[in-house]
């Protein structure tokens, strides 16, 4: 059956119109899985508009102040925010302007917090974070605790208050992560595992060899 040219430019439309909304769709999930991620300074994020290549923003960083700059739309407030809610609010603003305007937002590089992690674990040092982790998966990016590591009385230093405070994430040889018993750590913070004053077991036997040795022989 031979179609007709009207037939064909209808056929087109309503293909591009199911290629479009899939595509669209596509894009959408990226945002939706990070629904829950609350913007903020040194967040890369990009916009798209679609339909509109010219308004796309690829890397976008969010200034100190908590900002972005849009093009038609000029400065937006986004900290804070979830991308949802930025999308929506782009949306508004692009839509005094734009008919139906669809707009696609994404966290290209998420912030991360620096803490310095020393004491009694297998990798000392200074590590980037996600934000909202804890002290740890400070641990563990440290390489966890050894075995003389004192895990209910790990300090942690605040750079902006000085404050110290006392976590317990486990206790020898049984280190835990659970969130009820941690802390969420912030830019700047300091984590120091102390060592245990219990002795290492193997010590203790080697040790008690030897004396048990010694008294043998006085006796003889």
């Amino acid at each position: 059956m031979r179609l007709t040219g009207k037939v064909k430019i209808i056929l087109l439309m309503l293909l591009a119109v199911v290629i479009t909304g899939d595509i669209f769709g596509v894009f959408r999930l990226h945002a939706e899985e990070a629904a829950g991620y609350h913007l903020g300074p040194e967040d890369v994020i990009s916009v798209e508009v679609w339909g509109h290549p010219d308004l796309q923003l690829r890397e976008a960083t969010v200034l100190p102040d908590g900002s972005i700059f849009v093009p038609l739309v000029g400065k937006v407030d986004v900290a804070g925010k979830t991308v949802e809610e930025v999308t929506r609010m782009l949306e508004a603003d692009f839509s005094q302007l734009l008919v139906d305007p669809r707009v696609i937002v994404t966290v290209v590089k998420p912030k991360t917090i620096r803490v310095t992690v020393t004491g009694q674990v297998n990798r000392p040092g200074v590590y980037d974070l996600k934000p909202g982790s804890g002290v740890g998966e400070a641990i563990a990016m440290a390489g966890g605790p050894t075995q003389r590591a004192e895990l209910g009385k790990v300090l942690v230093s605040s750079r902006e208050t000085g404050e110290e405070i006392k976590v317990k994430v486990g206790r020898r040889y049984h280190f835990s992560n659970e969130p009820g018993s941690d802390l969420e750590l912030a830019d700047g913070d300091r984590v120091f595992v102390p060592e245990t004053w219990v002795p290492d077991s193997e010590k203790v036997y080697r040790y008690l060899t030897i004396l048990s040795l010694l008294i043998g022989f006085a006796n003889l």
